[in-house]
């Protein structure tokens, strides 16, 4: 249904108080903001070793993932390929045949071919009927050395289907083959980012002495089939819930969903249920014919110690977590002094929750002033609540409402400085200098995830950065992209 868009000095200030917000956001007409850098589903699909994309749809949904493969380099480029649907074809040409001999002859013309195709269908596709199950059946008999995933890049129904980003993982995880082999290798499944080597996940793994199997450690595609031997799934990103339990189903492979948390409460929670999954998971027949279980799981405080590392007494442990927490809160009283009640803007593009995010700060008497959000997740919706009571003055800014096309890109504390922004589209929309450019927590996790974002403000608030240098592409500007 068509909306009228009012005159730009009739738009109303789309912003507001937290303490005037509700949970859930309503959803109405969206405006895509200029700040493109983060990860979108070309970039995703490029995870997978080896493997091909086509997208088929119209000339303007392409343009997008397109700019997106060209700013990839020549080595992802090669691995792409597309079939503009033009209007003629709406009416003129039977979709059926147009994508099987379309996929065909670009599959044909490859000197050699792909081990996966990930096929991305489009919106226009439901609107006409057509029968991708006759499609794609013919593909696998025409190349039965070739997987193919059955992605699709449909935007029109993505506040009431599954959404391309869920979709994509999912089809991406179902090119995992059976396998009867097991080993106790654990599996990152669904993230963008590789682990930082000391996030506490990372950490937790090794004290336990489990493998860790990510697809973006993976450099051939035989290296991403090992994830179909690993004893059970972990994931981080909100949209890999479908892949984690599809792959429970049809590989046996549990799962723990551990969300991108930030409080130190939350974060030692996250570890303790870890802790208890692993135990769980890790049942003695998945370690071989003489089904010995190698080690024990303890985790006070949410640490993890092997039977063949010596452990230090209980009291040297909870010992050794109050020095963590020690030297974070003298971080901390150090970072508000630099900062000297500086604003900060956090966005969605940083974390996945950016209230548990803005909630640690806040605690730590770091000014927060502005979040930009248009949605608050399940998961997040307690540390919305404990800010709406706390700081209820936080403005909310909706970054898809069509308002923020005009709103003023020059925010200023009471002091005339610029705010510090997480995230691109804070960067964007607040016009600022000083930004801490990642996104999807960076590739970090847990109390380490902490250390390194006290780093990163600190060198935010000292070092000014040309945004456009880092936003201004559609896709691949943002330096932790891959």
């Amino acid at each position: 249904m068509l909306h009228r868009i009012l005159p730009p000095n009739r738009l109303p200030d789309p912003s507001l108080p937290l303490s005037s917000a509700s949970f859930p956001f309503p959803h109405a007409l969206e405006y895509s903001p200029a700040a493109r850098g983060t990860w979108n589903i070309v970039h995703t699909g490029m995870l997978v070793p080896c493997a091909h994309q086509i997208y088929i749809c119209a000339a303007g949904c392409l343009r997008g993932v397109i700019l997106t493969a060209a700013e990839m380099g020549d080595s992802y480029r090669r691995r792409f390929h597309t079939l503009e649907l033009r209007e003629r074809d709406l009416y003129a040409t039977d979709q059926e045949t147009f994508l099987i001999e379309g996929i065909t002859d670009i599959l044909r013309r490859l000197t050699e071919l792909p081990p996966a195709v990930l096929v991305f269908t489009a919106c226009v596709h439901h609107f006409l009927g057509c029968n991708l199950t006759y499609v794609y059946r013919t593909l696998r008999d025409r190349f039965p050395a070739v997987q193919f995933a059955e992605c699709i890049m449909d935007p029109i129904r993505q506040t009431k289907a599954m959404p391309p980003e869920t979709r994509e993982r999912l089809e991406i995880y179902r090119l995992l083959k059976k396998t009867n082999a097991r080993d106790n290798a654990i599996n990152l499944i669904g993230s963008n980012l590789a682990l930082d080597e000391n996030s506490d996940i990372k950490e937790l793994l090794k004290a336990a002495g489990l493998p860790l199997r990510d697809i973006t450690e993976c450099a051939t595609y035989d290296d991403f089939q090992q994830l179909a031997k690993s004893t059970a799934n972990i994931y981080t990103n909100p949209f890999t819930k479908a892949a984690a339990e599809d792959l429970e189903k049809r590989l046996g492979q549990p799962f723990l969903y551990l969300p991108q948390v930030w409080t130190y409460e939350e974060l030692e929670y996250q570890e303790e249920r870890f802790a208890t999954f692993l135990a769980s998971a890790c049942h003695p027949h998945n370690f071989g014919p003489a089904g010995r279980f190698p080690w024990e799981f303890l985790h006070p405080q949410g640490v993890l110690f092997p039977r063949e590392m010596p452990r230090r007494p209980a009291n040297q442990r909870q010992s050794s977590r109050e020095e963590l927490l020690a030297t974070l809160e003298l971080r901390f009283d150090t970072l508000k002094r630099q900062l000297e009640d500086r604003s900060i803007s956090i966005d969605v593009t940083f974390t996945f929750l950016p209230f548990s995010l803005a909630r640690l700060l806040v605690s730590h008497n770091l000014h927060v002033a502005e979040i930009y959000v248009d949605a608050i997740t399940p998961d997040d919706e307690p540390n919305f609540r404990w800010l709406q009571a706390q700081t209820p003055h936080i403005r909310l800014f909706p970054t898809k409402h069509p308002a923020m096309r005009t709103q003023l890109r020059n925010h200023l504390d009471k002091n005339g400085r610029e705010p510090i922004a997480l995230g691109q589209k804070a960067t964007y929309f607040t016009g600022t200098h000083h930004f801490v450019p990642a996104i999807e927590g960076g590739g970090h996790y847990g109390f380490e995830a902490i250390y390194w974002l006290q780093a990163e403000l600190s060198k935010a608030a000292l070092l000014p950065q040309d945004p456009e240098l880092i936003i201004k592409k559609k896709a691949w500007g943002a330096p932790s992209c891959l």
